[in-house]
């Protein structure tokens, strides 16, 4: 496993650094990801990341299939029940987490398997984004207070 890098097609150093040494394990809900992880980072001296845009909130663990605790203690997992469902998430946040995961693993001389199916978030890790503005929490407030009826208006008129 030692040397598996992606193909870094254009992106900058940045953000393909944090992927040196590292496997990415992606696919659809429910086919085996979790246990296939486990099983190689056991093999592989390697350590689990989470890019599963649910399972890094807290209390999910049934809905999301997150990792039970066995294969938790047997590997070690990062960004699983890391935040809690009041806190905001976004993709960009999440790859930040991801890359400082994967920097510090990296750091210790181990290996990283990143597992999961949510492809803005892979794609957070790998690439990175442009600088993202920041909410604009004014507009959002306006807009929660409207009925579905009133948003349906209002997207009309942007035609």
């Amino acid at each position: 496993m030692p040397g598996f890098k992606h193909d870094a097609g254009g992106v900058s150093q940045r953000s393909t650094s944090c992927c040196v040494n590292a496997f990415f394990l992606v696919g659809p809900t429910a086919v085996g990801k979790t246990t296939l992880a486990v099983e190689l980072a056991e093999q592989f001296d390697a350590e689990i990341v989470n890019a599963d845009a649910f399972q890094i909130y807290r209390g999910l663990d049934i809905l999301t299939a997150k990792p039970d605790a066995e294969s938790q203690r047997r590997v070690r997992h990062h960004l699983l029940g890391q935040i809690s469902l009041a806190e905001t998430m976004s993709a960009a946040r999440f790859g930040e987490l991801a890359r400082n995961a994967l920097a510090d693993i990296h750091s210790r001389e181990r290996n990283a398997i990143v597992v999961g199916g949510s492809g803005l978030y892979l794609k957070a890790v790998t690439h990175g984004f442009d600088q993202v503005p920041p909410p604009n929490l004014e507009l959002r407030e306006e807009l929660s207070a409207l009925s579905t009826i009133e948003l349906g208006l209002r997207l009309k008129k942007l035609h």
